[in-house]
């Protein structure tokens, strides 16, 4: 059967360019990290090099190794790394006389992954061939499913050399010819239907279908080859493959039209014409010649096989005729159509890298440019985070306000509770619980240590980058042309970008640090009655000289006032459910960005080889049920807050006269704005300490970032200054005598 041979390459060391280009981009302890790993990469594309016997251990191998380098590929940049991959021409092979002959090098990850990809599938393909030589179907089921492998990874190994179209490959992985070994392994596959259903013996119609599917797939990988001037043609191995090619479409036409002249013979369903059934044995006939010519010109091992069929299809072509001239004495057409094929064989997609991998070695490799695009979506995030929780406080804020007036006197009508609300007193044991106004300044306090030492640590960042920039400019100017390696400026931009980001974010936290400061200073006389017992807060509200803390009903209280403020009630209860609702909302969503890992979120769409731009998208896009669900609360409290105050119109114009009740409202306000801001404050001073203890682990990486950028440029410029000094010495060295 025709296969292809495998391709050859030369070494190529992981461990010392990856490692160099870690060390250089991420760090050199994450190169140690990695060093055992790149190791065993190493050892692993060794091993496929040398895996040339057809069997399932070293199919595997090459599929493991495929399946790494698959996942690391997007980890990594391989420009910047620059390891040659070298692979030879399966047509033409390595010259002695020219080494670079038939050889194409890149630096290419996917070049690598056609390659492997391509022996793989030959290993498959020849396994393929072992199997269809046995008489036990299950082995000829065996070898089409290994053909249909083959031809899977010679069209995904296409599809990789797709997308290097700028570079001179070498012939053999080129369109045509990977497309040609993909429809060449799809026809032994075909084949192995064809043999399994004969063996079978299956009826004559089947079998002249399959056959033609046979010869269909023979076709399609002939075509690259058919012209002869055609460059894959020349390669080749001196049109040996074309003439093959051709005889195995024509043997397999051949036996589609014997086995429909057979099905006439039996019948079963297909139309039974004399003349129709010699045309096709004269067809079958014609074609077998021209393959027998073929065959014996390229002296093929099928020869004897040709002849054999030929002989047998001839004498059933004489013997149709003779039956013709004397029975049925049907016309015979000059020609008729090949048979219909019928196609059994698809190619077999690649398994996940995932999955076929066993370990990956790199799963917590990230690349540099993920964790400069991580900050760059974290802040993004933190943006869209503020608009969202801003725009939902400034609602909540509006409606307490509005509340305010509304809730007071709602509660200075009910003689039932003359003191403290139940809601208001429910409140009153959280705030102190977790300290009041004295916990409150201590959460500030924690907060301002923690951003004072937050920007110590970023100018500490800042100074090293700083200091090792200043420095190369002072190279730079003392040795001038000599001074060969690479600005600082054009290096530490990603750094001075991040940098420019913590300081964006830090500020706006600053800002609202601000806020809360002022606020707090400017309430905190008030916030200070959160301190009272309450009792102390009882007395407050319902005064000793109340007639309703002694239980009695209030003259000036008429039943449609207290009507009124019972539906008002129920309506501020809708309100301040649907506010709960919202702090509840809110914590949930912020619980679930602190779980969003921005590294780990980009790096998952960056190994799927999406632009950062749109993981960014669709990232945010996730927040969207967030932002509908907040919509949604803002929108049913402005509602219901509308309908309270439209009805507390009235009810205000028939409790205005009473001055007890003003002043039992005047000190439910006090206290009910108190706990309100209270709350307000809690949650913001709660928050800007989990904002800086995330910022300080951001900034500790950064600083870290730099400190190892600034390590390995000193190592670079004492090699250079080494060099510098040695050029210098021989220059000034007195010739030889």
């Amino acid at each position: 059967m025709l296969i292809p041979p495998l391709k050859k390459s030369s070494a190529a060391d992981f461990a010392t360019a990856v490692g160099r280009y870690l060390a250089s981009t991420h760090s050199p302890e994450e190169a140690a990290h990695h060093a055992q790993a790149l190791k065993d990469l190493n050892e692993l594309r060794t091993k496929c090099l040398f895996a040339v016997e057809p069997n399932a251990a070293n199919t595997e191998l090459h599929i493991k190794y495929w399946a790494q380098l698959a996942l690391v590929e997007n980890r990594i940049d391989w420009a910047a790394v620059n390891l040659q991959f070298s692979w030879i021409d399966v047509w033409k092979g390595a010259s002695a006389f020219s080494a670079n002959q038939a050889r194409t090098t890149l630096s290419s990850l996917k070049w690598e992954q056609a390659c492997v990809l391509f022996n793989c599938a030959v290993l498959h393909a020849r396994i393929g061939e072992r199997e269809l030589s046995a008489s036990d179907s299950d082995q000829v089921k065996n070898a089409s499913l290994n053909f249909k492998k083959a031809a899977g990874m010679f069209c995904a190994a296409r599809q990789l050399a797709s997308t290097l179209s700028g570079e001179a490959l070498t012939p053999d992985m080129g369109q045509d010819c990977l497309g040609m070994f993909e429809n060449l392994c799809l026809a032994h596959a075909q084949r192995c239907f064809y043999e399994k259903a004969s063996r079978e013996n299956m009826k004559n119609a089947i079998l002249a279908k399959l056959a033609a599917g046979v010869a269909d797939l023979y076709g399609a990988a002939h075509a690259p080859l058919a012209e002869a001037d055609s460059p894959l043609n020349k390669q080749a191995s001196n049109q040996k493959w074309s003439k093959e090619l051709a005889v195995e479409m024509l043997a397999f036409r051949a036996a589609s039209h014997s086995r429909m002249a057979a099905a006439m013979e039996e019948g079963g369903g297909v139309e039974i014409d004399k003349g129709k059934q010699i045309c096709h044995l004269a067809s079958a006939k014609a074609k077998l010649e021209l393959g027998l010519k073929m065959s014996k010109e390229i002296k093929s091992e099928g020869v004897q096989g040709l002849s054999d069929t030929l002989k047998e299809v001839t004498r059933l072509h004489e013997k149709a005729n003779s039956e013709n001239n004397k029975i049925f004495f049907a016309a015979v057409p000059t020609s008729v159509g090949d048979p219909e094929g019928k196609m059994m064989a698809k190619s077999e997609a690649l398994p996940e890298p995932t999955t076929a991998v066993g370990t990956d070695r790199f799963a917590h490799l990230v690349p540099a440019v993920v964790h400069k695009a991580a900050l760059a979506y974290a802040a993004t995030r933190q943006d869209t985070v503020n608009d969202m929780v801003a725009r939902l406080q400034a609602d909540t804020e509006s409606c307490r306000a509005r509340m305010i007036k509304i809730t007071p006197q709602l509660e200075a009508v009910d003689c039932s509770e003359p003191r403290l609300p139940k809601r208001l007193r429910d409140r009153v044991p959280a705030v102190q619980r977790e300290g009041g106004v004295a916990g409150l300044l201590t959460r500030v306090s924690t907060s301002g240590d923690m951003r004072a030492e937050a920007e110590a640590m970023m100018e500490a960042a800042e100074a090293v980058v700083e200091e090792e920039e200043r420095k190369d400019a002072e190279m730079r100017a003392k040795f001038g042309a000599k001074w060969t390696r690479a600005l600082s400026a054009s290096l530490n931009g990603p750094l001075k970008k991040d940098i420019a980001q913590l300081r964006r974010q830090m500020g706006m936290a600053g800002e609202a640090d601000m806020k809360v400061a002022s606020k707090l200073a400017e309430r905190q006389q008030t916030l200070e009655m959160m301190g009272w017992s309450l009792e102390q807060l009882d007395a407050k509200v319902a005064g000793s000289a109340d007639a309703a803390y002694q239980g009695q009903e209030r003259q000036t209280q008429t039943g449609r006032v207290k009507e009124l403020a019972g539906q008002l009630s129920g309506m501020a209860d809708e309100v301040e459910a649907v506010l709960t609702h919202r702090d509840t909302l809110r914590e949930a969503f912020v619980q679930r960005v602190q779980q969003e890992h921005p590294v780990r979120a980009v790096l998952d769409w960056h190994i799927q080889g999406v632009p950062h731009e749109e993981a960014f998208r669709r990232l945010l896009a996730a927040y969207g049920e967030w932002r509908d669900a907040f919509n949604s609360n803002i929108q049913e409290a402005q509602q219901l807050v509308g309908q309270l105050e439209a009805g507390f119109v009235e009810f205000s114009a028939a409790a205005k006269s009473d001055v007890e009740l003003k002043r039992r409202e005047e000190e439910i306000k006090e206290v009910s704005e108190a706990l309100d801001t209270y709350d307000e404050l809690s949650a913001h001073t709660r928050e800007g300490v989990g904002f800086y203890s995330q910022v300080q682990e951001l900034i500790r990486k950064l600083k870290t970032r730099a400190e190892d950028f600034k390590c390995a440029r000193d190592i670079e410029k004492d090699d250079l200054m080494e060099q510098i000094a040695a050029d210098a010495a021989r220059a000034a060295a007195p010739p030889a005598p």
